[in-house]
């Protein structure tokens, strides 16, 4: 399971509350759509991270955890489905789908809405349907 949010307290928040490992959209989108040649820097960049803390002396912070890859055995938990805006909404969605992950999306159409262009919700529930939780 992979917990979702946009803003990085909400997503600690989710994470605290559910037990699952949860990210940004921000950082899931970087890492799910990064190619070949930014791994490859990005290995490089990290070994010599490790190197520079080893000089210095290694941090006491917790390091993140690698965003998982995921597949038809992944259920996605994005909350606040409702501030996605439609480009956001199509990436996560377009990932999804190519992986075979299942998406649960939790959110409100009526508490804000996306800065951006459209709305991601209003459409996923227009054309999926919904279940409403009354307590």
């Amino acid at each position: 399971m992979i917990g979702l949010s946009l803003g990085g307290a909400a997503a600690q928040s989710l994470q605290e509350k559910t037990g699952v490992e949860c990210s940004t959209v921000a950082r899931f989108l970087w890492h799910a759509e990064k190619s070949i040649p930014r791994i490859a820097i990005d290995v490089v960049k990290a070994t010599l991270g490790l190197y520079e803390q080893a000089l210095r002396g290694f941090p006491k912070h917790r390091q993140r955890a690698a965003i998982p890859k995921t597949d038809s055995n992944t259920v996605v938990l994005p909350d606040e489905v409702g501030m996605f805006d439609t480009p956001i909404g199509h990436r996560l969605l377009k990932h999804f789908t190519d992986s075979g992950a299942k998406v649960v999306a939790a959110g409100d159409s009526e508490q804000l809405t996306p800065i951006g262009a459209g709305n991601c919700f209003q459409q996923m529930t227009k054309r999926v349907g919904s279940s409403f939780l009354s307590e």
